[in-house]
């Protein structure tokens, strides 16, 4: 049998890393994975991570298995994080998923469940993998243009999404955009929230970046927002860079209806797929999650690392915004960098430009010029910036769409 099988394209993101440890170079520089790094370039355990595991080591007693709707309290601890007002609510229900993207593929499932081929949206550019992870839930793909020279085209979103019809699944990311680093506006999400409504589609929000955009109560908003124009909504939430548990695959699915009983339907359903799939997910990083927000000396240490994280990644931000200025590169090259947020900057590199990075100057970055920002340093700032420099004076700017 293993002779007839068509192998599928590598993941964009994967083929990257490969092609990063394959270089030999001592100085080469990664940044292309989507990783929180200290300015030495490592990805340390947060303080608050690692004294609640000390307090798990001496505290745990068993490793029976969780149930497929994994730690109960680690469900509430999400719930109450991200939707203070709902929490408690039998109209939202909770389930731990092995990662955001764990919670992604059981959404997408349960959306094929209920509407066999059903019709999702992606913003364009998307998160590539989502491009890998709903088509294989069979669900149909399409797209809703988002950028336009750097800056969300909120004009053209509102005019694509126009054409959703009911039955379809709209997904929005929330707070800090991957790849772009480009996201609505209050005002904006209002908007998109109530023509969603009018057009009786469903909302998908994906939430990785949790406190790295702006603070953990404003990139929690639009949860809030959507709420108020839909009863029933989907959230795929990630511990991963928010906890730093990257390797404890610790996420969420979150589902809320109208009504308990509807909930509580939808949320068998949801656990019959992840019972079709890995089954149960594990406890370790829910464990430390709900240990560190149920103490109050804990969760103040998480939250001001999480502050120190982003606040390092605005400098980072900034400072490549100033160093590629010095190069005297047009504005329209510069200027959006300093208006998008969160982990990643969006230049919208051709493929050209990525082989030149990488091949002459040992620099590896995401599809389409996606930079992480916390890969930066004192130690390769200049050196990236001249690079970019480079292959952006090289080459137009690309266009989206």
């Amino acid at each position: 049998m293993f002779e007839t099988i068509s192998v599928s394209p590598v993941d964009p993101i994967f083929r990257v890393m490969a092609a990063f440890q394959a270089d030999p170079r001592q100085d080469k520089i990664d940044l292309g994975i989507g990783i929180l790094r200290d300015p030495r370039g490592q990805t340390p355990v947060m303080q608050a991570v690692s004294q609640a595991e000390h307090w798990l080591q001496r505290q745990h007693q068993s490793k029976a298995y969780l149930g497929p709707a994994g730690r109960s309290r680690f469900n509430e601890v999400i719930s109450k994080l991200l939707c203070p007002e709902q929490a408690g609510s039998s109209q939202l229900a909770v389930l731990q998923t092995p990662g955001g993207t764990g919670a992604l593929r059981v959404a997408g499932d349960l959306i094929n469940r209920i509407q066999p081929g059903g019709k999702l949206w992606l913003s364009d550019p998307p998160w590539v993998t989502h491009h890998a992870i709903f088509p294989a839930a069979g669900l149909n793909v399409t797209s809703y243009r988002y950028l336009e020279q750097g800056q969300l085209d909120f004009t053209a979103m509102l005019q694509d999404l126009q054409q959703a019809n009911a039955g379809d699944t709209v997904l929005l990311q929330v707070a800090g955009h991957n790849p772009t680093g480009c996201d609505p506006t209050p005002e904006q999400w209002h908007q998109l929230a109530q023509l969603l409504a009018e057009r009786r589609a469903l909302p998908l929000l994906d939430l990785a970046y949790h406190g790295l955009a702006t603070n953990l109560q404003a990139d929690s908003q639009p949860l809030a927002i959507i709420n108020q124009y839909h009863s029933q909504w989907l959230c795929c939430y990630s511990c991963s860079k928010t906890f730093g548990l990257y390797n404890e695959r610790t996420g969420a699915l979150m589902i809320h209806s109208e009504n308990a009983a509807l909930t509580a339907k939808v949320r068998q359903e949801a656990i019959n797929r992840i019972c079709s799939n890995y089954y149960m997910p594990p406890d370790h990083g829910a464990a430390i999650v709900a240990t560190i927000m149920d103490s109050t000396e804990l969760r103040s240490l998480w939250q001001l690392e999480l502050n120190g994280n982003r606040h390092r990644i605005d400098r980072q931000r900034q400072q490549l915004q100033q160093h590629l200025q010095q190069h005297q590169l047009p504005p329209q090259l510069t200027r959006p960098l300093g208006q998008q947020h969160g982990l990643f900057s969006y230049l919208q590199l051709s493929t050209t430009q990525q082989a030149t990075l990488a091949q002459q100057q040992g620099i590896y970055v995401g599809a389409g010029g996606r930079i992480n920002l916390s890969g930066l340093n004192r130690h390769n700032l200049q050196r990236i910036s001249e690079g970019l420099a480079t292959v952006l004076r090289k080459q137009p700017l690309q266009k989206t769409g």
